[in-house]
């Protein structure tokens, strides 16, 4: 089973850009903001296109993004309303929405994970005209902004996919040595260069499964099957002197080990070849737990429930009523929780 992976979470990644709102509790720069939304006049923002001229460096992204953004939103996957709102934030601010905006009153994010705090700073930024915010602060707000609307997003979104994990985390880091901010992208490198599991001999083989990998690179990942495998066996590929560039390719992280993750998932023994069109080893491969969201939510639960009763027998009962009730309504919505049996 691969390591959990915790590509989607980048909050150490915007720490440093975030440095004036001190990533603690209670985030003052956020609260003023909450109180100050019922005053705001929610029919005028600024989006990325009002910004005249646009520089160079930002619109092949930012059109690239636009098309991303609208396609995953038009096919409905996101089971989340706050994965939603970020995704439709983003698009707006990139400029690509159309019609009628409806935003949603700033939620809860003393507790939050990096996403509450990203959806605080997109609005923000949308609002900057109205907020008469210090420099320092709007700076900050915007390079967290372009970086998570420009960059992130995408990977972010398709951070739970694993056989997409290989090629989305070799093109994030290529991506970061490109990208326009200089600061930003080193600390993102310095950052994803600790989380580099699925680019290592064994879990890159993940990518034979990815059908957005070209025919020909998956067949130099076939013929580098035979080069020896590095002296030890690293659980994922350690950042310290890593040099990625544009011309890094997934075969080149490929050798005799990366064979294993066959021999794990299936009990033939064919050459893996012969097991790229067998489609249960494609569906273990989809099912495989690829990010730390399992564990995060098991520990929030007991956390929730914990004290709720005395009794351990009663305790552990109740855990796994609510574990399935989750899994009955995977969807945080009235609508889906009127329309559940329980």
């Amino acid at each position: 089973m691969p390591a959990p992976r915790t590509g989607g979470c980048p909050e150490a990644r915007l720490r440093k850009v975030l440095r004036p709102f001190h990533w603690s509790r209670e985030i003052p720069t956020f609260k003023r903001f909450q109180s100050r939304w019922e005053s705001l006049d929610r029919g005028s923002y600024r989006t990325l296109n009002d910004e005249e001229p646009l520089e160079n460096a930002l619109e092949l992204p930012r059109v690239h993004m636009v098309t991303f953004l609208q396609t995953v939103l038009h096919d409905g996957s996101n089971p989340r309303e706050d994965y939603d709102e970020l995704l439709r934030l983003c698009l707006l601010f990139l400029g690509g929405s159309e019609g009628q905006i409806r935003f949603r009153a700033p939620g809860a994010y003393h507790q939050a994970r990096w996403m509450a705090k990203a959806i605080y700073a997109v609005k923000m930024t949308l609002f900057a005209d109205q907020l008469e915010l210090p420099a320092c602060i709007q700076r900050g707000l915007r390079q967290v902004v372009l970086f998570v609307s420009l960059l992130y997003i995408k990977h972010w979104h398709e951070a739970l996919i694993p056989e997409y994990a290989p090629k989305n985390d070799l093109e994030l880091l290529q991506a970061l040595n490109e990208y326009s901010d200089k600061e930003v992208g080193a600390e993102g490198t310095r950052s994803l260069s600790r989380h580099l599991w699925y680019l290592s001999e064994d879990l890159i083989a993940l990518a034979f499964f990815d059908d957005r990998v070209e025919d020909g690179e998956k067949k130099r990942m076939l013929e580098n099957l035979v080069r020896p495998a590095s002296k030890k066996a690293l659980k994922r590929l350690e950042g310290k002197g890593l040099r990625v560039t544009n011309t890094t390719t997934l075969s080149g992280f490929v050798t005799s080990r990366s064979k294993r993750l066959f021999e794990l998932l299936t009990d033939r023994k064919d050459h893996p070849q012969n097991l790229l069109a067998d489609e249960a080893l494609k569906n273990r491969v989809r099912a495989l737990k690829v990010v730390n969201d399992s564990a995060e939510r098991a520990i929030t639960l007991i956390k929730q429930f914990a004290g709720a009763v005395k009794d351990e027998g009663q305790r552990q009962y109740l855990l796994r009523v609510v574990k399935h009730h989750c899994s009955e309504v995977p969807k945080r919505t009235k609508a889906a929780c009127s329309a559940s049996s329980f």
